[in-house]
């Protein structure tokens, strides 16, 4: 114990900030496992997560030599193993589409004859405009494959291959080819049975960005490169789904304070100036494609932070969906056009005002517990042992979550903390918009990879 007090003792203040963050995670998220699982499956959930623990704390120094070879062909194996469990849950397992998922799905194959959006569904695309960028390219990859089946297993692949970056940055962290073998197979166990990666939509197909710009960060190459690559990745990841660029913003404040510190002004005038360029080329090139659609954005209906805001302070509805936020409809256009987003900042204020400081804490330690503990309304209908597989998947999310706050104890390196920062901003995002299972998955790749260099932290201890 005074070991522990010493340890705590020689941390920073942010540090120890981000340590109590990590034990309200914690708490959250295993209240958020015993809550949405039957008994049993908790039970199994808690059970094993610790037993793994313990075993690899007890064998840690078990050593495994594995070439540059091996490792590669290892993880091209778990690539295309994974590939070929998709590629059949593709076309054998009916996926049930949800109602966004079906306007994007008919709207890029109509694209794709007419290369017009239907008139009939302007007005979802003014409310949700990113949704058009996420029809663009399921357009192309249609045009391309010939089948929607495969533009469903292409889906389910970019996950896939986020599951392998997960990997790949364990290796460029931590230099350890076993444990980052391990972080791709234990994040493609949890991602193989979630419904929505086999949905071509912006969720799932975002999941790419921002482990990759994690994986880029802790390359080894060099700097101007890097800032190239990572500003391409934010750019156009930003288009697809905007809150990927949310671990970018971790990255950025921990970054800009070194650079601040150190005086490195040229490395940030430089960053901030490439990101600005490709930022305008990118968005040139969008309103041409735009413009070649005869489509226009109207930005009276467009749906902006306070509208989400506003319906993810709730209490009634958990922050979760809010049918009365939800379902306003066309006369929405009417209430903006009027007094703008005034009517639902007053309703956020009002959710607000209504809470106690204890309201606030059991609110917040809730949407934890759904965004973070909830993953059964994302699960496959496989067969009758579906609850085992959901088992399986809950176990291997615990333990990453357990193994990421873990981390934060043990490891002081810069990039971790990056990678941790970028987390807390999307609980944050999480807890003021609206709160969703699908909406933390996305950021999976990130929990894994942290995972994998926390075991590679425990082994050195």
């Amino acid at each position: 114990m005074k070991r522990i007090i010493e340890r705590l003792k020689e941390t920073t203040i942010p540090h120890r900030l981000f340590m109590f963050f990590a034990v309200i995670m914690f708490l959250g998220m295993s209240a958020g496992t015993y809550m949405y699982n039957d008994i049993y499956s908790a039970l199994f959930v808690f059970f094993f997560s610790i037993l793994t623990l313990w075993l690899f704390i007890k064998y840690r120094k078990i050593e495994m030599d594995i070439s540059k070879q091996t490792y590669r062909y290892s993880m091209l194996a778990i690539f295309f193993l994974f590939l070929l469990i998709q590629g059949f849950i593709v076309y054998n397992i009916p996926l049930g589409y949800y109602s966004d998922f079906i306007i994007v799905r008919e709207q890029a194959i109509h694209l794709s004859q007419d290369y017009h959006i239907q008139p009939q569904f302007y007005t979802y695309f003014h409310f949700y405009p990113y949704q058009i960028n996420i029809v663009i390219v399921i357009d192309w990859l249609y045009r391309i494959l010939g089948d929607y089946s495969r533009v469903e297993l292409f889906s389910a692949a970019i996950v896939n291959m986020s599951a392998i970056l997960a990997g790949m940055t364990v290796f460029n962290v931590s230099r350890n080819k076993l444990y980052a073998l391990f972080t791709a197979i234990f994040c493609n166990i949890f991602s193989v049975f979630c419904l929505k990666t086999y949905m071509p939509y912006t969720n799932n197909i975002g999941m790419i960005f921002p482990i990759l710009m994690l994986y880029v960060y802790s390359a080894d190459i060099k700097k101007l490169k890097k800032i190239l690559l990572i500003s391409i990745i934010v750019v156009v990841g930003s288009r697809i789904k905007i809150t990927t660029i949310i671990p970018f913003i971790g990255l950025v404040l921990i970054e800009a304070y070194y650079i601040l510190k150190t005086r490195h002004y040229k490395t940030l005038a430089l960053s901030v100036g490439t990101i600005v360029v490709l930022y305008g080329c990118f968005i040139t090139l969008h309103n041409a494609l735009l413009n070649k659609m005869e489509y226009k954005d109207d930005p009276v209906l467009k749906h902006g932070f306070v509208y989400y805001f506003a319906m993810g302070q709730n209490s009634e509805t958990a922050g979760q969906y809010s049918k009365e936020i939800g379902t306003l409809g066309d006369s929405i256009y009417q209430i903006r056009s009027m007094n703008g987003d005034e009517y639902f900042r007053d309703k956020a204020i009002s959710y607000v005002k209504e809470r106690s400081i204890i309201g606030h804490i059991k609110f917040f330690v809730g949407k934890i517990a759904y965004c973070w503990g909830e993953v059964r309304l994302d699960h496959l209908k496989i067969c009758r042992y579906d609850n085992i597989l959901i088992a399986i998947q809950h176990y291997t999310w615990y333990f990453a979550l357990m193994l990421m706050c873990l981390g934060v104890f043990l490891i002081r390196h810069k990039k971790y903390m990056v990678f941790f920062l970028g987390i807390i901003g999307v609980v944050a995002y999480l807890y003021l918009s609206e709160a969703g299972a699908r909406y933390a998955i996305m950021y999976a790749p990130i929990v894994f990879a942290m995972m994998g260099w926390t075991m590679s932290i425990l082994k050195k201890i």
